[in-house]
């Protein structure tokens, strides 16, 4: 298993390979954790053309051994953001690496 440095490390590489840009804060601050993975969210401050609305509007789901995975960010509707997170903590346990 990894642990909350080593998940926001891969979610924060993850964010600048998609978004073409090294900037170390990409991430906020605020995230999100259940029993078998983490959701990081781009700092909201960050401003990107209108070709990469795509891109700009995902989150980064890390389990908690590492695999990271792409979702759509709903780091401003907590209901949303909490059932994307059970479905895919649930998913992550069900299929988790040896």
């Amino acid at each position: 298993m990894i642990n909350l440095s080593d998940a926001r490390a891969l979610a924060r590489q993850q964010a600048q390979e998609m978004l073409g840009m090294q900037e170390s804060e990409i991430l906020d601050s605020e995230f999100v954790e259940g029993e078998g993975c983490w959701i990081f969210f781009r700092r909201r401050t960050l401003t990107f053309p209108p070709h990469m609305s795509l891109a700009s509007s995902a989150a980064y789901a890390v389990s908690k051994w590492g695999e990271v995975r792409i979702v759509a960010d709903f780091s401003g509707e907590l209901e949303e953001a909490n059932a994307l997170l059970l479905r895919l903590s649930e998913f992550f346990l069900l299929n988790k690496a040896p």
